[in-house]
C-alpha cells in the first residue's frame, strides 16, 4: 500500500508503512528551489504501544497527556481527506 501526501513545498511518499511494525519506506520529495529526495528513517517502534504507554504514564504521574486531543483531531481530518481524495481522484484541502 502507498500513501502520497502533497503539500506546498513538496510531498511524502510512504510505501508499506501501515501497521504496527517497522517495515516499509518513506521519502520526502522537496520542491523547487531546492529539488531533492530525503529518506525519512524514524526510530522503529510500535506506535500503538508507545501512545498507550505515554498516556498511561501521564495518568499515573498526574501530568498532561503528551499527545493533545487537537493533534489527534488533526490526524483524523487528514485521514478523512485521504479517503475522500482516493474516492474522488482529486486533491483535498485540509
Amino acid at each position: 500500500m502507498r500513501l502520497n501526501s502533497n503539500g506546498s513545498r513538496g510531498s511524502i511518499l510512504a510505501t508499506g508503512t501501515i501497521g504496527q511494525g517497522s517495515q516499509g519506506e518513506m521519502n520526502a520529495y522537496l520542491a523547487a528551489p531546492v529539488t531533492k529526495k530525503i529518506k525519512i528513517q524514524p526510530k522503529p517502534q510500535n506506535t500503538y504501544r508507545a501512545e498507550i504507554e505515554a498516556f498511561s504514564a501521564a495518568l499515573l504521574a498526574g501530568t498532561k497527556n503528551p499527545l493533545p486531543a487537537e493533534l489527534g483531531l488533526r490526524s483524523q481530518k487528514i485521514i478523512a481527506a485521504c479517503y475522500k481524495s482516493a474516492g474522488t481522484g482529486r486533491a483535498v484541502d485540509v
